[in-house]
């Protein structure tokens, strides 16, 4: 016993700070990778509970570990190993994305194989095989049909009127006369008129004349005659302003005259002393 406690401390089987490293009060989890082959190998200690949960690795001895491997990762790594890692996880998400397409995206390094190809009437040649490359944007080959649904078993009853007896008045409405043309008769028939105007459907739309035409009619009377006497006030306003302007026209021409036949007077009185001024000092003379 005291070679087995030696693991776990001294001699007195006290704990020693090194063999515990961070366990705590269970020492057990980590001292199972110290253990030599002869302990690990003993029967009696692998039937009992406390060596089995001694195997059992904790979670921070697992952490410990993966820190370790990347530690080593990292010191391993370069860039063609980088780049090689990374072109892996790129094809691990496309395949993850297109699942039905993984055929379709391939890269130049496909495998190819090579078969020996002996026919029976030619010579031996070798075939090399493999995968053809197709584009990815290509629209998918095949077309997803939806299945038809199954057939509807409540169908609806067709419900119809009981048959009624044909009056003479259904018949005359359902009686539709034959097709005659208003301008071809290659068979050179003799047509009645009153078939052909049967025929020509006009008496079968009723007539409505509509009294919109007489009120158009009716507002354009009125609206000639609010055109023309509007026309006669413009025409009767302009005359009675032409008749003022010659009124005072004449009146201005008056005065004008008026007024020279003062000034003529004067003036004829002027000459005539002028002229026996003139013949008085020639008399002199």
């Amino acid at each position: 016993m005291s070679s087995y406690l030696a693991l776990y401390g001294d001699i007195r089987a006290r704990r020693q700070q090194p063999a515990l490293g961070d366990c705590g009060a269970y020492p057990e989890k980590f001292a199972a990778e110290a253990l030599d082959e002869r302990f690990a190998r003993d029967d009696r200690r692998l039937e009992s509970t406390s060596f089995r949960n001694a195997l059992t690795e904790h979670k921070r001895q697992v952490s410990l570990q993966q820190n370790e491997t990347n530690l080593r990762r990292e010191k391993l790594s370069t860039p063609k190993t980088l780049e090689l890692e990374n072109k892996q996880v790129r094809d691990a998400i496309r395949r993850r994305l297109l699942p039905g397409n993984q055929n379709l995206i391939q890269t130049h390094s496909a495998e190819s194989r090579y078969i020996k190809y002996e026919p029976t009437g030619s010579k031996e040649r070798v075939v090399k095989v493999q995968q053809l490359q197709q584009d990815p944007l290509n629209p998918p080959p095949f077309r997803l049909k939806k299945d038809p649904g199954e057939p509807n078993k409540a169908i609806a009853a067709v419900t119809q009127s009981p048959p009624r007896k044909l009056t003479e008045e259904d018949r005359e409405a359902w009686k539709i006369p034959s097709s005659v043309s208003n301008w071809k008769n290659s068979k050179g028939y003799t047509i009645p008129l009153d078939k052909r105007l049967a025929a020509d459907g006009r008496g079968l739309v009723d007539v409505k004349i509509s009294d919109n035409f007489a009120k158009f009619t009716e507002a354009l009377y009125v609206a000639e005659q609010s055109a023309r006497i509007s026309v006669e006030t413009r025409a009767g306003v302009r005359k009675q302003l032409k008749q003022q302007e010659q009124v005072s026209r004449e009146k201005r021409i008056r005065e004008i005259a008026a007024q020279a036949l003062e000034t003529g007077s004067a003036g004829g009185k002027l000459e005539d002393e002028s002229q026996a001024s003139s013949r008085h000092k020639r008399a002199k003379r």
